[in-house]
């Protein structure tokens, strides 16, 4: 019985110090591409901690499209295509920070959108923020909201 005990007391000690690292930021935009003026690019781009214990990258994203005016959904678009760039480099010739592995995950998907006068904003939403960012109460259940306007 005490060794079931002090086992579970190790456990419990090895997950409460663990964490995991999550999401540090990202964007939404779109861009006219052409030829019709309803064909549109949405890129998702996020970034997130690749250190120690770190939370996957997405592998898709969900964007979901809204009337601008009523705010009523209008379409959801899935299936974007996924570019991973690894442990992206920082620093310059003068200083190479150390300790820092942030990969870029970036996710486009071309879609046609009919016109509207009202207009329409696109949302994007992940959870959960990095467990270092200090001006949270609460970063790791915190999630993001990436918000674009097509006027």
């Amino acid at each position: 019985m005490k060794k079931v005990f002090l086992l579970f007391i190790a456990i419990f000690t090895i997950i409460s110090f663990s964490q995991a690292s999550h999401i540090v930021g990202g964007d939404i935009a779109v861009k006219w591409i052409g030829p019709s003026a309803n064909d549109f690019q949405i890129q998702v781009t996020l970034f997130r901690s690749c250190g120690t214990g770190a939370a996957a990258m997405p592998t898709d994203v969900t964007v979901d499209l809204y009337d601008l005016n009523t705010h009523a959904n209008v379409s959801t678009f899935l299936g974007f295509t996924r570019v991973l760039n690894p442990n992206l480099p920082f620093g310059d010739a003068c200083f190479t920070p150390t300790g820092l592995c942030v990969d870029e995950g970036i996710f486009t998907k071309n879609v046609t959108i009919a016109n509207r006068a009202s207009g329409y904003f696109l949302s994007y939403d992940i959870c959960c923020r990095n467990a270092g960012i200090t001006n949270l109460a609460n970063s790791t259940a915190d999630g993001m909201t990436f918000y674009c306007e097509i006027p």
